[in-house]
């Protein structure tokens, strides 16, 4: 699978203060628009198929079946500046010993720093298995030996995990005092929210047997559906856009009678 990375420009309000005098804030709200880069890193997966060929004439077959794979890759975002795009300005009331505009304070005793907790990695790591259904045209290049395929493949997901670290502030109530921890958490998400159920694309292989029923197959793939539902899916946990990928693929392939069972 290749890596991809591409631009957003997202929009949303922002609100900053800025203290005149003991008593007083000022207050400015806006919108902002940032913009972000969004990369897919691929990582290492697998595929097993078993198929069925369909004899057409002399050369050329129909190739169909059912099988697996298992899809895994990151999703990473980079910032890569923002603007203020418009502003409104008024003054709210301070309260002394309070936080903005007469807000509680947060924390009294901090316990640790945010460096103590360590690295966290923020990137947003997928893992999924996907029901495939294949259909591709054969052509036998040297009878019994050398075949090429290409065709279609439809797919759906019956599985995703997809899993971040974030940093967390926790606050309790002790002596009288607010005492906060800062501490990394893992996040699991596995209801498949986001993701396309029904994903189709194009393929191409060629297959060489080098023993009776025994060869290898080299073939590549590529979306042209996006894995998730849409560039415009946002979610809390999630974070997704068009993602089409394009798939190298190497494997074994071993057929007995009609059939072959291939596994990449």
């Amino acid at each position: 699978m290749n890596d991809q990375s591409y631009q957003t420009v997202r929009e949303f309000d922002a609100t900053s203060h800025l203290v005149l005098n003991d008593t007083m804030y000022l207050r400015t709200r806006g919108v902002i628009r940032s913009v972000n880069l969004t990369t897919y890193s691929a990582k290492l997966g697998y595929e097993i198929q078993g198929r069925v060929t369909i004899s057409l004439s002399e050369r050329f077959s129909l190739r169909t079946g059912l099988g697996l794979n298992y899809t895994a890759f990151s999703i990473g975002k980079e910032s890569m500046g923002f603007e203020w795009i418009s502003t409104t300005q008024d003054t709210i009331e301070r309260v002394a010993g309070t936080g903005i505009g007469g807000g509680i304070s947060l924390c009294d005793v901090y316990d640790n720093s945010s460096v103590d907790v360590g690295d966290i990695n923020r990137d947003l790591q997928n893992q999924i298995i996907n029901l495939t259904i294949p259909l591709e045209l054969g052509f036998e290049v040297i009878p019994g030996k050398l075949r090429t395929h290409v065709g279609v493949f439809f797919q759906t997901p019956v599985l995703t995990i997809s899993k971040n670290e974030s940093l967390i502030l926790k606050r309790e109530m002790m002596n009288g005092e607010y005492r906060c921890r800062f501490e990394k958490i893992e996040n699991e998400n596995r209801s498949g929210d986001g993701f396309n159920n029904l994903q189709f694309g194009l393929s191409a292989s060629v297959q060489y047997e080098f023993f009776k029923g025994i060869g290898v197959e080299i073939g590549v793939s590529k979306a042209m559906s996006s894995v998730f539902v849409n560039e415009v899916y946002q979610s809390t946990f999630s974070r997704n856009g068009v993602f089409k990928p394009f798939i190298i693929s190497a494997g074994f392939s071993y057929k007995f009678g009609q059939g072959t069972m291939s596994e990449e």
